[in-house]
């Protein structure tokens, strides 16, 4: 197998090759099923959700963005040189510029990406990774959403599509992303964390063939007769019935591109309009996602009042409490898994991004006078969720209360900024970061990202970055998710969802999450008399949705949580 470090330095030498890129994502650019299949762990032991590695014959080197810096280093630091996967670009061209060559596997890199390196691309080598076999996966459970929950028929989905596609007869649009397949056809698998099937499609005039594993096909599934389900080795027959193909060149592999292109098929790039589209929330998702808030926000009260009850003593572990959270949540017999691998941080912990208890081998325990970070979320057949909370345990310094407010602010501006047709996700992120920097601090990851309706818990658009350029629309769903981390001590992050809402031609976010901020993180001198008051008309709201769901008890201390400052 090449999987191994010491099998791939025999391959360069042998072909002397400077080195081979190896990326995480599996050929339908999601992070694979089987964790055998995942080359980056397999070879680095990093268990983040994003990253690409060169193995040289003498270094090995693991690009990583801001989320994962202070995890990489943890997890892999002594075997890999951690770098900013925003050098990886500059870094190959100048090996690329002294005449090096790089190996890949061509399945699991887009078009796009080997496009940006033009002048020098045919220095990429493909050569196929050897994988292991394995056991063949239990079968997918496929299931079509009932109206009540997507609120907008495959029909009229597919006419609007069309209608922008503008496809002729014998023309074809290829959908490479697994989600813009769920969203259209109102599909969904049940899989933890992201209900989406692995697949592909083509868009006739008015026809949708979508192509997966025979084995996850099931006979009695009620189905448009607009929608055909075929074995995945069906799609390159049906696309060389085709004089032409459109598709998205960021989500399809170069691999699978030189296979239609051996078919003479005429290929034409273009953006998927799915990616624009599926943002975009139709009324009864809207008034589902609103649903789906109050069942997040009682179990999350039902958490904070039972940590409250519980912590004092060092007994509760941070697995205790993301196993506590999941416990109150199955109770819900709308809930069906968590949106992603809760984040249950302690201490030091909260400061590396998106930590994971379940990949530490010693247990952490919650303890007096320090942050606890709690980012989950859910899937319900209502949507899905994403909120980040930090605690104070016990008493906390007053630079922990400086952050926690700092942060605070920087949410509370993204939340109140003023939109404008032509606002831009960075302007808003600007925001978000400018009572931080003030401080002399700043976070390393986006400050906001979509999130689909009952589908991946990351959409884009819209966005909410430094570099985004992407505007907002209405009815349009993201977080707003500013941070602060300082490692080997702490962490906090305070997370919201939020809709676009337009009134009288001015568009503005409204939050959909209803979770109290902890009052005892503040440092109320730093907040001005609107920031005040934001936050006392937020904590009305969250308790005047949740009081009549909790017990007496529960309802009491919900009223401490969100009495005025």
């Amino acid at each position: 197998m090449l999987i191994k470090i010491n099998k791939i330095r025999e391959f360069l030498n042998q072909k002397n090759i400077y080195g081979y890129l190896v990326t995480k994502n599996d050929e339908y650019f999601k992070s694979p099923d089987n964790l055998k299949a995942d080359i980056l762990r397999q070879l680095s032991g990093f268990t983040g959700s994003f990253g690409m590695a060169i193995i040289t014959k003498k270094h090995n080197y693991l690009f990583v963005d801001g989320r994962y810096t202070t995890q990489a280093k943890k997890e892999s630091g002594k075997k890999f040189q951690i770098k900013s996967i925003s050098q990886l670009e500059d870094f190959i061209n100048e090996k690329f510029k002294q005449r090096k060559k790089i190996a890949y596997d061509d399945r699991y890199f887009q078009l796009n990406f080997v496009n940006n390196f033009k002048k020098y691309k045919n220095e990429f080598i493909h050569h196929p990774l050897s994988l292991p076999c394995f056991k063949k996966s239990d079968k997918i459970n496929i299931f079509a959403l009932n109206s009540k929950f997507h609120g907008l028929r495959f029909k009229e989905k597919l006419k609007k599509l069309t209608k922008l596609l503008k496809l002729k007869k014998k023309e074809g649009f290829l959908i490479s992303n697994c989600e813009n397949i769920c969203w259209l056809s109102n599909l969904r698998a049940r899989v933890p964390f992201n209900p989406i099937i692995k697949s592909k499609a083509i868009v006739k005039k008015n026809q949708l063939s979508i192509y997966l594993n025979k084995r996850y096909i099931k006979k009695n599934l009620k189905l448009s007769k607009n929608i055909q389900l075929s074995d995945e080795y069906k799609i390159f027959s049906d696309i060389k019935k085709l004089n032409t193909v459109y598709l998205d060149q960021n989500s399809i592999s170069i691999n699978f591109i030189n296979k239609i292109k051996r078919k003479k098929i005429l290929i034409k790039p273009k953006e998927d309009p799915i990616n624009f589209l599926k943002s975009i929330k139709n009324k009864i998702e809207i008034k589902n996602i609103r649903k789906a808030q109050i069942y997040d926000g009682i179990a999350l009260i039902k958490l904070m009042f039972w940590l409250k009850n519980n912590f004092v003593g060092g007994k509760i572990s941070e697995i205790d409490v993301q196993n506590k959270l999941e416990n109150i949540k199955k109770v819900n017999k709308n809930y069906i898994s968590p949106s992603f691998e809760t984040i249950s941080a302690f201490g030091s912990n909260g400061a590396i991004i998106h930590y994971n208890a379940k990949n530490v081998k010693k247990k952490t325990f919650l303890k007096k006078n320090n942050f606890y970070l709690l980012d989950s979320g859910s899937q319900y057949y209502f949507g899905t969720t994403d909120v980040t909370r930090t605690f104070a345990l016990g008493k906390v310094s007053n630079f922990h209360k400086n952050i926690y407010t700092y942060v605070l602010k920087g949410h509370i501006a993204v939340n109140s900024f003023k939109l404008t047709n032509k606002t831009k996700g960075l302007e808003v992120d600007k925001k978000a970061r400018f009572f931080l920097k003030k401080y002399g601090k700043n976070y390393n990851h986006g400050t906001g990202h979509g999130i689909g309706y009952f589908l991946n818990v990351h959409e884009n658009p819209p966005n909410i970055s430094f570099n985004s350029k992407t505007k907002f629309f209405e009815k349009q769903i993201m977080s707003n998710e500013p941070g602060y981390y300082k490692e080997k001590h702490f962490g906090v992050r305070l997370e919201n969802m939020m809709i676009v809402k337009k009134e009288k031609n001015k568009k503005y976010f409204e939050n959909l999450t209803l979770v109290p901020f902890d009052k005892n993180g503040l440092n109320t001198k730093l907040l001005s008399k609107n920031e005040i008051k934001w936050i006392n008309n937020y904590h009305k709201k969250v308790f005047k949705n949740l009081n009549e769901f909790l017990s007496s008890n529960e309802k009491k201390y919900l009223e401490d949580l969100c009495s005025a400052i």
